[in-house]
């Protein structure tokens, strides 16, 4: 057996946020109000890593932060965060 070591640790969730359930299937957006990455779904159901803070987005809605286990975090609408 050969065990799995990574070569570059990955980063860990920023201190301030918090685990929340999220509440509806949605695309992860590259920034509050941007554009769908492709491929990045958050389902019902999921708990994941989010800021307590919500921002405003370009189209004027309220947009989360989301710790997706990358180096760039993405956003999701805050309306989907339980």
């Amino acid at each position: 057996d050969t065990a799995c070591t990574p070569t570059v640790p990955g980063p860990g969730a920023p201190s301030s946020f918090v685990l929340h359930t999220i509440t509806c299937d949605v695309p992860v957006y590259n920034a509050p109000g941007g554009e769908p990455i492709s491929g990045a779904t958050i389902r019902t159901g999921q708990t994941w890593y989010v800021s307590p803070t919500p921002v405003s987005g370009s189209d004027g809605e309220s947009w989360t932060e989301i710790f997706n286990a990358g180096w760039t975090n993405g956003f999701i609408p805050t309306s989907c965060v339980g």
